[in-house]
């Protein structure tokens, strides 16, 4: 019974890190909702779920347990933090206007680039990664981390990140928001490539 269940898990790893990661992204926004001064316990569930975020995949990869429903879980659950972590970023009064002015077109984007996915769900075609949303994704775990430690630190020191750090983290999160164009122009583009000639 025990070796059953321990196939089991072998067999399901990846997906149970990505039922984790769904876990603290509804942790994470019950703390954003409820107790956003607790940005110390937020910073590191946004750290774990990152990290969550990159281990699954290599998990199913190097375990050959890659499969449609993983992959599309873990797609679900990269949007819902996104999408959580967007409402921290424009709703917090911590956080600056220049900020919020190029998150607004990130969310955008990211709301288009779930609907393609869904509709590449549905006619069955493929909805794997682009390598411009890899490098979306890391752009955007850079600047959310960076983002969230600058209210951390300003907090706990009682002083002003640097004249920097701003226009620092629009530049991030301006290149998350170009890959993410450059994503949704590429699933675009393959979409309509597997569609059927009329």
């Amino acid at each position: 019974m025990s070796y059953g269940l321990a196939g089991w898990i072998r067999r399901n790893l990846a997906n149970l890190i990505t039922f984790a990661r769904l876990s603290l992204c509804l942790a994470l926004f019950w703390l954003i909702f409820a107790h956003r001064d607790r940005s110390g316990t937020i910073f590191i569930l946004v750290l774990v779920a990152l990290l969550s975020d990159a281990v699954d995949g290599e998990v199913a990869r190097r375990m050959k347990i890659v499969s449609r429903f993983g992959a599309a879980f873990d797609r679900i659950v990269d949007k819902l933090f996104l999408g959580i972590m967007f409402y921290f970023f424009l709703s917090d009064q911590r956080v600056d206007l220049l900020l919020k002015t190029i998150i607004i077109p990130l969310a955008i984007v990211e709301v288009l680039l779930l609907a393609l996915w869904m509709a590449g769900v549905a006619k069955n075609m493929d909805v794997s990664a682009s390598l411009w949303g890899k490098r979306k994704m890391i752009f955007l775990a850079v600047g959310i981390v960076a983002g969230m430690a600058k209210i951390l630190i300003e907090e706990g020191w009682s002083t002003e990140a640097p004249n920097c750090t701003v226009p620092f983290l629009f530049l991030i999160f301006e290149a998350s928001l170009v890959f993410a164009v450059m994503s949704l122009k590429t699933h675009f583009g393959k979409y309509r490539s597997q569609l059927p000639c009329s």
